[in-house]
């Protein structure tokens, strides 16, 4: 077995669990108190993505825009349960599921109508570009020819789309934007600049080209953070994105846990859970619990979501909530539906189960990486076999 590649899919399996969590914590929440599947969960995990996107593209810094994304989508989540399920509160449970599929389904719509139906890559969170001169007689003057880019660059260093640094590397010209910076702004002033610096040079070098080329993987959170020694076999690199991911994670996993078990609004989250009704005679706004149970879990799912598009970098779509959806609410199943750390450790089992079988099923069984999720599910139906409740899960009187 390659030491190497067992390490990277134990660091890739750990990343995704921890991203499952994130949006199972939400399921399991709303669970919890109005014993609703909110089947349109993975939908606000979805939508967490595309605000990233709009907010990073329009020149936010990405340690602002995370933060309001969570924030957008723990309004819509407010707006969601307000609208849709608020008025079926005394409802059979069946018309709420039924409503909790219909939601699902028109926030799919509405992101094909806002934002296309084709998948989009994640913004560039520190975008890089390399200019070289090009042709025969470019080559000849390409020292000038990069003295005038420089130059022509520097001017425009003060506004937008925020030049960090200038710098030449072997014969070709390095333009480092900073964190935050709209791509598409900095593609504008480089073609900008490019004709500024031929119309000066065109007179005096006919035929001057220049071209540019995006370094994709000079960003932020691309660059190594630290690289495992493994003795003899290579050692693995570990991109500063998944330490990112992973303190992020444990971060809003403790904030929460702390949230639930230490403060007032915990306890009367807490209360409802067990009797709403009571809770309403102890005079708890039990609607207004609620409400704030959707906002949590939709914040949660945001930053999933934003986590998702910057560990894979491309993938977002209007329909990439649907599978991340259906796995999370395994894994709070798996972990005990109703508890919150459940619904962490089955994040974490599952993802660490699907990527494991994904990387080895060939080898093993001779089968489909594909079949990598009927594994994860079997993980499930096993558990739920053995312990009904799930991992972590207590007996209850009541049955769902």
């Amino acid at each position: 077995m390659d030491l190497s590649l067992l390490v990277n899919q134990i660091i890739n399996a750990l990343t995704l669990g921890g991203i499952y969590a994130l949006i199972a914590v939400g399921y399991t929440m709303v669970y919890g108190i109005i014993k609703l599947i909110n089947f349109a969960h993975g939908e606000i995990y979805m939508m967490g993505a595309f605000f990233g996107i709009l907010l990073i593209g329009a020149g936010m810094p990405f340690f602002l825009a995370l933060p309001t994304s969570m924030l957008l989508c723990a309004a819509l989540g407010v707006l969601v349960d307000t609208v849709a399920y608020r008025p079926l509160r005394r409802a059979p449970r069946l018309a709420a599921l039924i409503t909790a599929i219909g939601v699902s389904l028109f926030l799919q719509n509405l992101a094909m109508l806002l934002w296309s139906a084709s998948e989009r890559p994640f913004p560039n969170l520190y975008p890089a570009y390399r200019i070289r001169p090009a042709g025969a007689d470019a080559q000849r003057y390409g020292e000038e020819l990069l003295s005038r880019y420089a130059q022509e660059l520097d001017r425009r260093r003060e506004g937008p789309p925020r030049i960090k640094a200038i710098r030449r590397e072997n014969g070709t010209l390095l333009v480092e934007f900073r964190l935050g910076t709209n791509s598409f702004e900095a593609i504008r002033t480089l073609r900008q600049s490019r004709r500024a610096v031929l119309a000066a040079l065109e007179a005096a070098h006919p035929g001057v080209q220049i071209e540019t080329q995006e370094e994709s993987l000079d960003h932020f959170f691309n660059r190594p953070a630290f690289v495992l020694d493994l003795g003899d076999v290579r050692p693995v690199e570990v991109r500063w994105k998944v330490p990112f991911i992973w303190a992020t994670t444990i971060l809003l996993m403790l904030l929460l846990e702390t949230l639930v078990q230490r403060t007032k609004m915990g306890k009367a989250m807490r209360a409802c859970a067990l009797d709403k009704d009571t809770a309403a005679l102890m005079g708890i706004d039990v609607n207004r619990i609620i409400a704030l149970t959707f906002a949590i879990g939709s914040a949660m799912a945001a930053a999933a979501g934003i986590m998702f598009g910057l560990y894979r970098g491309s993938g977002i779509g209007y329909r990439m909530g649907f599978q991340p959806g259906v796995i999370a609410f395994a894994a709070a199943v798996l972990g005990g539906i109703g508890n919150v750390r459940g619904a962490m450790l089955g994040g974490v089992v599952l993802g660490v189960v699907q990527v494991i079988s994904t990387a080895y099923i060939t080898d093993w069984l001779g089968i489909s990486s594909s079949y990598s999720f009927a594994f994860a599910f079997g993980i499930l139906i096993l558990v739920i076999l053995l312990r009904p409740t799930g991992l972590l899960g207590r007996p209850s009187a009541e049955r769902a």
